[in-house]
This record gives structure tokens, C-alpha cells and sequence, in this order.
């Protein structure tokens, strides 16, 4: 039984937590052999771009090789503190609470673990320390919350904000050095100490308004007992002066009158103004009206005379002249087709 819950219940090791700290110091020995050499061969780079003059692609260049020299500071400070395990386990395994002159390392190699990829041992020795101090002293390490007790220089080596220009400018300036090229420093200078632009929050420095020069208006003598003109005016007519309140408050009652009139003629020309239908002299009222059965090809045939020839012996019906209609709608205003004579009978 109790082999059982030992199994299902297993706490922090010792012996696994030397193990991986072993392990990941063997690791560091071996990336860190690697890693100088590429730092080796970046810093000659930026040496060749500084003596062809190619100060711009140096200054881009150097970020890379600030940031491995970093990664190798950092894992200088986790070898340290692995060792720092190894020879205080036997403490850590006896007390229940972390010690607090090991919180320091501990913390730190719980705060790398996940910024470290490239030692996964560290991942281990975090999930073993889980079991040992719980998961609110591993996850305040990890946040970096307030009296969690990590290496302030380990942050900031394993910090990925980019470099201050002055940090650039001494790297440039030690590669530089040590490859005893004669390097004009004016440009990378004027490029990197110049302060940052702010282009959101705006100028940090005001003026006061004392300090503006404003032209000053010219006083004029006002008599106190002679009443001031109050003028009132737009852009189209031309401004109207009042002596006094009184004056300008009938004036205003005369426009706001004159404005209601107006407005009440519209409506009732609007409202009205469909409806008034003019009949011209000798005209009958139904001719005025469109026939409103349905069919509005319907037309009227326009009333047309007939008048016998003195020569003819033709004869005209006249019963028709009470059937024809007019062709087109008869509306307001249109006065009646004047009479003619009939036109003359030719002889053929």
C-alpha cells in the first residue's frame, strides 16, 4: 500500500535534482564553447564592415552580437548557481521552507527555465522544485512578482529589449580596438546618443501664453452716458445698430412676426395650390376634366366645320359635328382655337 501511494505520490528528489543540475552545467560548458565562436566570427565581421566604412550595417550587427554576449553572461550566472545546489542539497532535502540564503538560485534557475531552450535540464530541476515549494513559488519566480528573489543582472542579461545606444557605441568602439581599425566615430555617434524622437505623446516643453508676443489693442475713450450701439448682422444683409434694448427687442418681435407670416402663406399656397383649378371664357366645365374611365388611349376629337361649296353639289353630313371631341386634355388657361373661314373649293 504504502509502495502504492509512493508511486502516485512522488515528491521532490535529491538525487534527480543533482542529477539534471549536472547535466545542465555539462550542457552550458558545451553551448558556451560554441557560442564564443560565433561571437568570435560576428565581431570580425563588424570589423570588416567599420574599415570599409559601412557604419549603418555595422550598428544593426552589433545588436547580435550584444545579445549572444548576453546569452553567455546569463549562462555563467546558471553554471554558478547549479553548482550552488549541488553542494547545499543536503540542507534543501532536510528543510521544508526554501533557505534564504539559496531562494537567490533557486529562483533564478526557475526564472530561466522557460527563457532557456536550449537547456532543457533547467525544465526539470523547475518541475522538481514544483513538488518540494508548490506552484505559487515557482509562478512568482516565473512572473517576476515582488520578494520572489531572482538575480537582477540574470533579468537584465536574459531581458529582450533592444540595446541602448550607448551600449552599441562601446561595443563598436572596444571591436574597433581590438582589431586596431582607425574608425571615424562622428557618424554612429550623432546616430545613437541623440535623444528619441516622440512622435505620440508630442513636445515635453510648453510655452506660457505671458511669453507670446500679442499685439496690443488700441483703447478707445468710451463715454459712460452716452448709450453704446448694439449691432446684430449676417454675411447677406448689411449690420442693423440699435440705440437701446428696447429698440432692438422690437425690432427682433417685427422679423420673428414677419417670418410666421410667411411661413403660413407658404403652407397654405402648398396645401391649396393643387387643388385651384382656372376655367377659361367659353369653355364648358366638363371639358376641363380627363375622362377617368379606365382607358387611356381614349382621345376626343376636336370639333371641325364643315361648310358646303357654292360649286358643289356634295352634301355634309352635319350629325357628326355633336360627336367630335377634343384629342388633347384641356387645363387652365388655354384659350379656344379661333375660327376660320373654310378654305376655297378649287376647280380640278
Amino acid at each position: 500500500m504504502k509502495l502504492g501511494l509512493s508511486i502516485f505520490r512522488r515528491g521532490f528528489s535529491s538525487s534527480k535534482c543533482k542529477t539534471m543540475a549536472k547535466m545542465a552545467m555539462a550542457r552550458i560548458k558545451l553551448l558556451r564553447n560554441k557560442r564564443e565562436a560565433v561571437v568570435r566570427q560576428m565581431r570580425r565581421d563588424i570589423a570588416l564592415l567599420l574599415q570599409s566604412g559601412q557604419d549603418a550595417t555595422a550598428r544593426i550587427r552589433v545588436e547580435h552580437v550584444i545579445r549572444e554576449q548576453n546569452i553567455l553572461a546569463a549562462n555563467e550566472f546558471l553554471e554558478l548557481f547549479c553548482e550552488l545546489i549541488i553542494a547545499r542539497l543536503t540542507i534543501i532535502s532536510k528543510q521544508r521552507d526554501c533557505p534564504a540564503d539559496l531562494k537567490e538560485g533557486i529562483s533564478s534557475l526557475i526564472f530561466a527555465a522557460p527563457r532557456c531552450s536550449d537547456i532543457p535540464e533547467l525544465l526539470a530541476i523547475r518541475d522538481n522544485f514544483e513538488k518540494k515549494y508548490g506552484k505559487d513559488f515557482v509562478s512568482a519566480a516565473t512572473d517576476l512578482r515582488p520578494s520572489c528573489g531572482v538575480n537582477r543582472m540574470l533579468i537584465d542579461k536574459l531581458s529582450v529589449r533592444t540595446p541602448m545606444g550607448e551600449v552599441k557605441l562601446k561595443v563598436m568602439k572596444e571591436i574597433a580596438k581590438e582589431y586596431q581599425i582607425e574608425w571615424d566615430t562622428t557618424e554612429s555617434e550623432n546616430e545613437l546618443l541623440k535623444p528619441p524622437e516622440e512622435l505620440i505623446n508630442g513636445p515635453c516643453t510648453f510655452v506660457s501664453a505671458s511669453s507670446m508676443p500679442v499685439k496690443p489693442k488700441p483703447s478707445q475713450p468710451s463715454d459712460l452716458n452716452k448709450p453704446t450701439a448694439r449691432s446684430t448682422g449676417t454675411e447677406e444683409s448689411p449690420p442693423m445698430h440699435f440705440k437701446d434694448m428696447e429698440s432692438a427687442a422690437e425690432a427682433a418681435a417685427e422679423s420673428a412676426n414677419k417670418a410666421i407670416a410667411a411661413a403660413q402663406a407658404a403652407a397654405y399656397l402648398a396645401n391649396k395650390g393643387p387643388n385651384l383649378v382656372t376655367q377659361s371664357p367659353g369653355f364648358n366645365n366638363n371639358l376641363n376634366r380627363r375622362p377617368n374611365n379606365g382607358d387611356d388611349r381614349q382621345a376626343y376629337r376636336r370639333h371641325s366645320y364643315n361648310a358646303p361649296s357654292a360649286h358643289s353639289n356634295i352634301k355634309f353630313d352635319e350629325s357628326d359635328s355633336d360627336e367630335e371631341i377634343e384629342t388633347q386634355d384641356t387645363y387652365a388657361g388655354i384659350q379656344p382655337p379661333p375660327g376660320r373661314d373654310p378654305p376655297p373649293y378649287r376647280k380640278s
